[in-house]
Order: C-alpha cells, then sequence, then structure tokens
C-alpha cells in the first residue's frame, strides 16, 4: 500500500468524496444510524462544494481513491446556508471549510496537509479569513482546529442532530484570519 498524498480534486473523485462524507458525517464515524438517506446527506455537506467550488477542494489519495478531503468555498456571503443571521462576522470571515479523513487516512499529518493548501490558496486569493462549524461535542476535532489556529467563537448553536444518547447536538463555530 502506498503513503496517503495530498492532491487537487477531480470530478472523478466526487463518489470517493461523497463515501467519505457519509461514513465521517457523525463525528468521524458513519451518520447512517440517524440519517439514512445518503443522497441527500451528501447534497448538503459536501456536493455544493465539489460542485460550485472544484478550484477549492483537495483530497487525500491512498492508492487511486479519496480518502479524505478539504472541501471549502472562498466567500459564502449569499450562499449556501449562510443566508440571515450568521455567528461570525462573515466580511472578516467570509471563507468556509469542511475537512474529513477516513480512519485509513488519519494520524499521517495529512489534515495539516490540507489546511496549508486551503490557506494559501486563500492567501492568492486575498481572503481576510475563514470560518467553520463543527460538531460542539466532537473533542478531536476540536482538540484539532485549535491546533491550526482556529479559535471558537460565540456561543454553540443548536445542531440539526442528535447524540447518540438521545440528547440534541450543538455546533461549535471557530475562525481563524488568513495567514
Amino acid at each position: 500500500m502506498a503513503e496517503p498524498t495530498v492532491r487537487s480534486y477531480r470530478s472523478d473523485d466526487l463518489e470517493d468524496v461523497r463515501t467519505v462524507c457519509f461514513e465521517t458525517g457523525y463525528m468521524g464515524e458513519p451518520i447512517s444510524w440517524q440519517f439514512d438517506d445518503r443522497a441527500t446527506f451528501c447534497e448538503l455537506f459536501c456536493d455544493r462544494h465539489v460542485l460550485d467550488h472544484p478550484d477549492t477542494a483537495w483530497v487525500v489519495d491512498l492508492d487511486g481513491r479519496a480518502v479524505g478531503y478539504l472541501l471549502g468555498c472562498p466567500d459564502v456571503r449569499g450562499q449556501f446556508h449562510h443566508e440571515g443571521d450568521w455567528p461570525v462576522d462573515l466580511d472578516d470571515f467570509p471563507a468556509d471549510l469542511h475537512v474529513n479523513l477516513m480512519p485509513e487516512a488519519r494520524g499521517h499529518g495529512l489534515g495539516r496537509a490540507l489546511m496549508d493548501r486551503w490557506f494559501g490558496r486563500l492567501a492568492e486569493l486575498e481572503v481576510p479569513g475563514v470560518h467553520l462549524g463543527t460538531w460542539g461535542e466532537n473533542t478531536s476535532a476540536i482538540a484539532f482546529f485549535e491546533a491550526v489556529g482556529f479559535v471558537e467563537t460565540g456561543k454553540r448553536t443548536p445542531n440539526l442532530f442528535l447524540l447518540r444518547d438521545g440528547t440534541p447536538a450543538t455546533v461549535a463555530h471557530f475562525t481563524r484570519l488568513v495567514p
């Protein structure tokens, strides 16, 4: 087996990206136990990025298949789910991102490598900052985002999903200026 590498997204990666999205949608684990409509889940959480912004998407390639990704939009104002009130200042932090890795891609520094590519691209585009939302209960993701320079911003808000014990989950919001 080859070492995983980071490369630019290609249109033939879409099904692999959808698989990663669905298989890691619950804090790095499959979301299927509470959301069984794979197509709709992927439309909500990955398709909009790769179809509208393939030039700001990267994948982790392992033996010719995508086993992780960072998908981003350089400026979400007026797009996607960002209409109306949003818990971060979109003028200062207009970009967003979605990042996930399958278990076999974790622990190789690939999350950081994806972030480096993303911040390099945002600097080229002169984007001032980026925001993201993650499960407020996902301590591993929160530790990763803080390790790469993100700061939790504002109050946690209700999530559309539940935790395994049936309680409502939250969304933690993070921001970072582009270096």
